[in-house]
C-alpha cells in the first residue's frame, strides 16, 4: 500500500451540505432514504448483539438487501429471536459455523505470520478470509491452511502501505482538513473528547503513521498549529491536540469549503455503505464495508500486524482513499439532513490501483480504523481505546419521558425511537438530523421535524411542543 502523503486543505468550514452524486441503488428514492434506512439496520443489529450470546453473531447490514442478516453460530437464544421480532427491519437468522469471537482470535494469529498480508472473519461465518504475499508458494499456502483450528480461503495480493496530503483550513478546525507533520501531508480524522481530561475542548483522531511521535509539530497552512499524543502504531491511531476544534468534517472534493456536523458514531457491519474524504482525494460516496475485525501488515510498518481494521471498496474500479488521504474521516450521513456518524480514521490501500476524479493515483480497496466495535465483538474501537467520546447527537439530552407522564423517547446514536403507549399509540421512530433537528415518524399520523431548543423543548412542525419532565 502506499502512503497518501500529498496534500489538499480548505479553506473555513462553511455550513451549507453538498448534495450526494451518482445512482442511488437498492431501489431508494435518495441517499438520504438509504443512509436513515441503514441507520436503523446497524440500530437493529446492536439490540440483537446485546440481547445475548456475546462474541458468537456475524452480522451483514446491507441497506441494498433490505435486511439484517444474522449468522448464529448453534440454537438462537430466544431473548435474541425476541429482540429480533421487535424490530422495525427485516431479520434473517443462518447458521454459521464458527462464533465471530473465534474467527477473530483465529485472524490475529493468522496475521501475525510474516508470509500473510491481511487476515479476516468471514462475514458468514463460515472460516477466514486470508490473503498472502505474491512470493508465496504453493506449499506455503499449504502450511497456512493446515495449521489453522478454522477453515482458510486464501488469495494473493500486495502488502499494504500506508497513505499519507481540504487545503487551508483555520481555526477551529474540522476533520477532512489537511496538516503536515515533518515530511508527511495527511489529513484531520474524527473530532472527539477525553474523558477524564480536565479540558472539555475537542482534540482530533487520525493516523499515527503520519507523525514522528509524541509531541511531534504539526503545522496547517505553514504555521505551527497542534502537537501529537498518544501515538499507537499498532492501531495506526494518534490525538493531535489544537488551539480548537469543532464538531464538523468536511465533505465533497478536496476543494471543498463545505462542512456538516458530526452527530456522534456508530459502529460498522459488512453491508455497510460509508463514505471515505481525504484531503487529496475529497469525498467517496457509496463505498462498501466488506470486513470488520482486519488485521493486516504494512509496507513500512513499525507493527508485524495493524488491527483491528475496517475494510472499504468501491462495487466497480472506483477510488477509496489516495495518497494524502491518511488519518482522513468515514463516516456515515444520517438521513435527509446531510450531517454525518463518523465511523474511523483512514489507515492506507493494498495497491493504487485506480484513479480518482482529480486524476490522482487512489487506492481500492483501503482500510480504515473503526471508532466503535459492537457490544459482544472482543475488538475494542478507537473511542474505547482512548476513553473518549464523539460529538453529543443533540443540544442537549432527549432520552427521557415528555409531557409529564407521556412519551418516552430514546435516542441510539442518531436513531430515534419514541414509545407512545402512554396514549395508547404506537411506537414512532425517526432520526436526528443536526444537532438541535429531529425528523420522526408517527405511524398512526404523519411525519413531523422537530426543533430542538434548550434545555427542555420540541417545538414540532405540527404547531405543538413537548417539554421534558
Amino acid at each position: 500500500m502506499m502512503a497518501l502523503m500529498t496534500g489538499l486543505g480548505s479553506a473555513a468550514a462553511s455550513s451549507a451540505s453538498a448534495s450526494k452524486a451518482g445512482a442511488v441503488p437498492g431501489g431508494f428514492a435518495d441517499w438520504g432514504e438509504l443512509y436513515a434506512y441503514q441507520t436503523r439496520l446497524n440500530a437493529g443489529a446492536e439490540k440483537i448483539l446485546a440481547a445475548g450470546g456475546s462474541g458468537n453473531a456475524s452480522v451483514v447490514a446491507s441497506p441494498t438487501a433490505h435486511e439484517l442478516h444474522v449468522y448464529w453460530n448453534g440454537d438462537v437464544p430466544a431473548a435474541v429471536r425476541t429482540a429480533a421480532a421487535r424490530l422495525d427491519v427485516p431479520v434473517v437468522f443462518s447458521p454459521a459455523e464458527f462464533p465471530h469471537s473465534t474467527l477473530v482470535k483465529q485472524a490475529r494469529a493468522m496475521a501475525a505470520d510474516p508470509r500473510v498480508v491481511k487476515a479476516a472473519p468471514k462475514a458468514d461465518g463460515s472460516g477466514l478470509a486470508v490473503t498472502v504475499d505474491e512470493n508465496t508458494g504453493a506449499t506455503d499456502r499449504a502450511a497456512l491452511t493446515s495449521r489453522s483450528a478454522v477453515p482458510v480461503s486464501v488469495t494473493e495480493g500486495p502488502r499494504a502501505t500506508h497513505l499519507a496530503g481540504r487545503l487551508h483550513d483555520t481555526a477551529p478546525y474540522s476533520g477532512g482538513s489537511f496538516y503536515r507533520a515533518g515530511g508527511s501531508a495527511c489529513t484531520n480524522g474524527v473530532p472527539v473528547r477525553l474523558n477524564g481530561s480536565m479540558s472539555t475542548d475537542y482534540v482530533m483522531l487520525t493516523a499515527a503513521h503520519c507523525l514522528g511521535g509524541d509531541g511531534a509539530t504539526v503545522t496547517v497552512s505553514g504555521a505551527l498549529a497542534g502537537v501529537a499524543s498518544r501515538l499507537s502504531p499498532c492501531r495506526d491511531t494518534a490525538v493531535i491536540t489544537y488551539g480548537a476544534v469543532q464538531p464538523r468534517t468536511y465533505i465533497g472534493p478536496s476543494e471543498s469549503e463545505t462542512s456538516v456536523q458530526v452527530l456522534g458514531a456508530t459502529a460498522d457491519f459488512v453491508g455497510n455503505l460509508v463514505e471515505t474524504s481525504g484531503a487529496d482525494s475529497g469525498e467517496h460516496l457509496g463505498v462498501s464495508v466488506v470486513a470488520v475485525d482486519v488485521f493486516a501488515s504494512f509496507q513500512g510498518g513499525t507493527c508485524a500486524t495493524e488491527g483491528p481494521l475496517t475494510e472499504v471498496a468501491q462495487d466497480d474500479v472506483g477510488c477509496v482513499a489516495s495518497p494524502g488521504d491518511s488519518g482522513g474521516p468515514v463516516y456515515s450521513p444520517v438521513g435527509q439532513g446531510g450531517n454525518v456518524l463518523a465511523r474511523g480514521t483512514i489507515v492506507g490501500a493494498p495497491s493504487l490501483n485506480t484513479v480518482c476524479s482529480d486524476g490522482t493515483a487512489g487506492g481500492n480497496p483501503a482500510y480504515y480504523a473503526p471508532l466503535k466495535r459492537p457490544a459482544g465483538d472482543g475488538q475494542v474501537g478507537s473511542l474505547q481505546f482512548y476513553d473518549a467520546s464523539p460529538p453529543d447527537p443533540t443540544i442537549f439530552d432527549l432520552n427521557g419521558r415528555w409531557l409529564g407522564g407521556g412519551p418516552v423517547i430514546s435516542v441510539n446514536e442518531a436513531s430515534i425511537s419514541v414509545d407512545m403507549s402512554a396514549y395508547g399509540r404506537p411506537t414512532a421512530t425517526g432520526t436526528v438530523t443536526s444537532t438541535s433537528t429531529i425528523r420522526v415518524t408517527f405511524p398512526d399520523d404523519n411525519t413531523f421535524t422537530g426543533v430542538l431548543q434548550a434545555p427542555n423543548r420540541i417545538l414540532w412542525s405540527n404547531n405543538t411542543v413537548w417539554t421534558k419532565g
